[in-house]
């Protein structure tokens, strides 16, 4: 019998916070269907930075995150998420010509290419922000 086929999801870095803070979100849907296998998680080297970046700030500002950065970690062994090195320069240079009038964000280019050239592609690329990934009106 063949087994169903997983869903590989490249995540951003919102979603995992998302997944990792709030009790009632979608993307803590999105960490559960992961922690019982039903889809894989995979993200790049850049965005696991942007997350232990800003939570190591939120530790800095706030008492109640002081044991947070240990919950990340147990998180993504949980998750069993995926970590794919960032795109070289060039192949970010090539998707910066394709894509940057489709983004706002100049910042989530790199990210987005590493989801683009990533084996095997993505079944989905998530993000919570939309609104870095759309045309200007």
């Amino acid at each position: 019998m063949l087994k169903p086929h997983k869903p590989l999801i490249f995540v951003d870095s919102n979603v995992l916070i998302e997944g990792l803070l709030a009790d009632y979100a979608t993307a803590k849907a999105v960490v559960v269907f992961a922690r019982h296998k039903k889809i894989k998680l995979v993200t790049c080297e850049q965005v696991i930075v942007d997350i232990e970046t800003e939570l190591i700030d939120k530790t800095s500002l706030y008492k109640e995150f002081s044991g947070i950065l240990h919950c990340w970690e147990e998180m993504k062994e949980k998750i069993y998420l995926s970590i794919v090195p960032d795109p070289p320069e060039a192949e970010v240079l090539a998707v910066n010509k394709m894509y940057l009038p489709l983004m706002r964000h100049q910042a989530d280019i790199p990210i987005l290419t590493a989801a683009l050239i990533m084996k095997p592609q993505p079944d989905f690329i998530l993000s919570g922000n939309r609104k870095h990934l759309m045309p200007p009106n």
